[in-house]
């Protein structure tokens, strides 16, 4: 018969609270607490969260209940868990996508950059601009796949995706990036931009 440890801790609580100077009943508690996080808690974050963020928010999850352990009810023990659970791995998740949208960020900068000294962008293969841009590219001294990723961002793929469709990571695709846009400042794109021929 398989055991709901969290029926198992709210039995645990109520004793406890009725006698929480008893060191034993204090013991009790912390050991079907920890029960809870490792079979129910554990498994659940291990599939949302890297693997060293998960004993950051079991600990978390701990202490947030141990804070509570007084006055939360025994009945309202699955409750609590579930919302510290909640809170916790939401904190977490965010966290990785304020890092995914900063490392995004910086890597639009080599972009923008690059962007900045190819004609005016005009995000459709095969008509005027976007012919202009390979004919740029194909007269500057770079590999072919450099040019190919130069090229891509022009029409305005993303980096992941460009690395994805290329079977690169997406560091290649960074400093393929910077290469371009070294080898067009070299031959002299980009730095003429204010001045007219006349």
């Amino acid at each position: 018969m398989q055991v709901d440890e969290t029926a198992a801790l709210a039995e645990v609580l109520k004793a406890y609270q009725q006698d929480s100077a008893d060191d034993h009943a204090e013991a009790q508690l912390a050991i079907a607490l920890t029960r809870v996080v490792e079979k129910r808690i554990r498994p659940s974050l291990q599939k949302k969260l890297k693997p060293q963020d998960v004993d950051d928010v079991c600990s978390e999850i701990i202490l947030g209940f141990w804070k509570f352990r007084h006055s939360v009810r025994p009945g309202e023990v699955g409750q609590l868990i579930s919302t510290l659970q909640h809170r916790r791995t939401t904190d977490q998740v965010r966290k990785y996508y304020g890092e995914e949208d900063r490392r995004a960020h910086e890597a639009a900068v080599d972009e923008r950059e690059l962007l900045a000294l190819l004609p005016a962008r005009d995000a459709e293969p095969g008509t005027e601009a976007s012919q202009d841009v390979w004919e740029l590219l194909s007269r500057v001294e770079l590999k072919a796949k450099d040019r190919v990723i130069a090229y891509m961002v022009y029409l305005g793929a993303e980096k992941r995706v460009i690395a994805k469709v290329l079977s690169v990571d997406t560091d290649t695709v960074t400093n393929s990036i910077k290469r371009c846009r070294e080898a067009l400042l070299k031959q002299g794109y980009g730095e003429a931009e204010g001045s007219s021929d006349g």
